[in-house]
């Protein structure tokens, strides 16, 4: 009855939500007298129930003892938060009734999920929530700012910007005015002395490493290269640093682009080989990278190879990739 709030399972999570030990092993003799219980495809170890006796359980879970359902939801949230699968953890955090573990979930989820340039995810919790929660949760209107300005929703962004800075909230965002301003208007953008203020020995190294790699980007955009691939560089080394892997992702195409009509072709190669081949196909990264990858071939008239990247990396283009150099 119990296991009948998880979609799937294998013996770690029955264990963790049950608070009980050997469910690995009574998974496997379950399995083996096929008791409408179903491995989960490429899941060694996954199992789970079939639709009729999922929906049965469920039923007579909410009969028999109702007082458990919240407190199961919630070691299931915790059990995937510590795995980094997000998705899950909220949507049992949700399930739960616990409004401010769900809160405190998602407020880490979009911690972890900026720097890793998975803003699809972040809006599609963030974005349901009422505006009344999101004024009151600075933790989750920053990062939607972001999100959205990395999405190119310039318009939303600035709405709720312009929200939070009305305030004077002192959790007022620092790095997100600047990065509106500059994907927005592109050649029209002109940093200020906010943004060096940005750059000042002080500030938080993650903010700061952003800023370089966005001032990289505005003096690529105005043909500086060899300012441009100073930041650039600079910001990669301390975007590796601290995690921060989708502007890392940005500031390696940068280089790559002054790279290429900096006249430094093999150059280029070398560097973009390198941090392609690391990244993986599913990471937000892997776009950048393999824009910066298609680039490189094409400079050394290596046209095949380009084509075939090209016509891998266009599958999975969305807003958020750097769409000027595609």
């Amino acid at each position: 009855l119990c296991t009948a709030i998880l979609d799937k399972f294998d013996g770690a999570l029955c264990d963790h939500v049950l608070q009980r030990t050997g469910s690995a092993l009574l998974l496997e003799e379950l399995s083996a007298r096929e008791l409408f219980m179903l491995a989960v495809e490429n899941q060694p170890g996954w199992f789970r129930y079939h639709a009729l006796l999922l929906t049965f359980l469920n039923s007579r879970l909410l009969i028999e003892q109702p007082q458990l359902i919240s407190a199961l939801h919630s070691r299931a949230a915790d059990y995937f938060l510590a795995r980094n699968d997000h998705d899950q953890a909220l949507q049992h955090a949700q399930r739960s009734g616990d409004e401010a573990l769900f809160s405190r979930l998602l407020e880490s989820s979009c911690a972890a999920w900026i720097p890793q340039g998975q803003f699809n995810e972040l809006l599609k919790w963030v974005e349901p929530l009422s505006e009344a929660t999101l004024l009151a949760s600075p933790h989750l209107l920053v990062p939607l700012i972001g999100a959205l300005t990395l999405s190119r929703r310039f318009h939303q962004a600035r709405y709720y910007l312009d929200c939070i800075q009305a305030r004077q909230d002192p959790a007022a965002p620092l790095l997100e005015p600047l990065t509106l301003q500059l994907f927005q208007h592109d050649l029209d953008f002109h940093p200020g002395a906010d943004c060096q203020a940005l750059l000042a020995p002080g500030v938080h190294h993650g903010i700061r490493a952003v800023s370089l790699t966005i001032l990289a980007y505005h003096h690529l955009m105005n043909a500086r290269l060899e300012t441009s691939i100073r930041y650039a560089v600079q910001g990669k080394a301390l975007l590796s640093q601290s995690g921060h892997s989708f502007f890392e992702s940005y500031a390696d195409l940068i280089i790559a682009l002054c790279n290429r009509y900096a006249g430094r072709a093999s150059s280029a190669r070398k560097d973009v080989y390198s941090d392609y081949q690391r990244t993986p196909k599913a990471s937000p990264a892997w776009v950048n990278r393999a824009t910066a990858m298609v680039v490189a071939l094409y400079e050394q008239n290596q046209l095949v190879a380009a084509q075939q990247l090209c016509e891998d990396l266009m599958a999975e283009v969305n807003s958020s990739s750097a769409t000027e150099a595609i």
